[in-house]
């Protein structure tokens, strides 16, 4: 529910599930980094 208020109010976006060529489905993740002058700090990392 809270993605799809998310969504009317234009602060995320929705998009069509993508497959592969074969039919299955494709799965992608991304990190949130800091970059800073001392270097790079990535926030969405697990430990």
């Amino acid at each position: 529910m809270a993605l799809r208020r998310l969504d009317r109010q234009g602060l995320v976006h929705s998009y069509p599930v993508l497959t592969e060529a074969d039919g299955t489905l494709v799965s992608q993740k991304e990190h949130t980094v800091i970059v800073t002058e001392d270097g790079c700090e990535v926030t969405t990392k697990a430990d």
